[in-house]
């Protein structure tokens, strides 16, 4: 199984001048089931819905999925917190397996 944590940045024109927006989600991809999308952060939309990371991975450990791996797969170049050049993941995989069977 693989959860994908994903952030995207855009720009929009919004009541006439131009402003960021901020998205994230959590997908889902279990074996032989369709991509579940869970919203995590909406700037447009602050009151909507979302789940956060850990609570996704919790609820899936309680299922009998165990976390093996995390990887950065994206990430980019960008100034904060007064840094001018900070590395932030903008794509992160997490990697669960089930525990293999005695026999």
């Amino acid at each position: 199984m693989q959860v994908e944590w994903v952030a995207t940045t855009s720009r929009k024109m919004i009541d006439g001048s131009p402003r960021q927006t901020h998205r994230s989600e959590i997908e889902i991809a279990a074996p032989g089931e369709e991509k579940e999308i869970r919203l995590s952060y909406d700037s447009e939309n602050p009151e909507a819905q979302t789940e956060n990371l850990l609570q996704v991975l919790n609820e899936l450990g309680a299922e009998g999925w165990e976390l093996i791996g995390e990887v950065v797969s994206e990430s980019i170049i960008a100034p904060k917190s007064g840094w001018p050049q900070v590395g932030m993941p903008i794509r992160t995989q997490y990697l669960l397996k089930r525990p293999a069977s005695a026999s």
